[in-house]
């Protein structure tokens, strides 16, 4: 009677821990998924920005927005990240950097040299590759690579849209997008 207690013992115990292993992956699998949709990105609908890329892949990325005569105009709030960094966080900079094109209010050239640590602009962009990035309305986000040119300005490579992808895209995807039009710049 003892030999069948303790078997009948046994069995309850692997049967409570085979059910409280299952609540246990039941319960993990439900909570990466809700860190998946929390992770979700916000749409892109607007925003102007260029992102520039050092010798040491360091990134400043630079919002812009437009003053009371409808001229473009740098934001006072750039954007910094240190290499090294992945897809996700750059694409996530350049999408939280776009959103800053409504928010933030002009800056004077002063104030914004002062920011990036130059004195002029022909400093701060020298050695620096530059990607364009804004929204167009019934295109997407559109992309373009450019090249330096010596009076410390960026030309693009190409007339029109380089690349054009969803407003929807994830910040992986856009980071990837980023990285790979960098290769074409000069």
């Amino acid at each position: 009677m003892r030999s069948e207690y303790s078997l009948y013992l046994l069995y309850l115990f692997v049967v409570i821990l085979l059910f409280s292993l299952f609540l246990f992956f039941l319960f993990r699998k439900k909570h990466k998924g809700n860190r998946t949709e929390n992770r979700k990105s916000f749409s892109i609908a607007s925003g102007n920005i260029s992102i520039f890329f050092d010798k040491q892949e360091n990134v400043t990325i630079i919002a812009y927005t437009a003053d009371i005569f409808r001229v473009g105009r740098a934001t006072g709030n750039p954007v910094f990240l240190n290499s090294p960094y992945s897809s996700e966080m750059l694409g996530q900079a350049a999408r939280n950097a776009m959103s800053l094109s409504n928010k933030g209010l002009v800056c004077s050239d002063v104030d914004l040299m002062k920011m990036l640590g130059s004195r002029e602009w022909k400093d701060f962009s020298r050695g620096r590759r530059n990607i364009s990035m804004h929204y167009k309305n019934g295109h997407g986000v559109v992309l373009n690579s450019t090249v330096r040119k010596s009076d410390g300005s960026y030309q693009f490579n190409h007339m029109g849209f380089e690349k054009v992808i969803s407003p929807d895209v994830s910040d992986i995807e856009l980071g990837k997008t980023i990285k790979e039009l960098l290769q074409r710049c000069r």
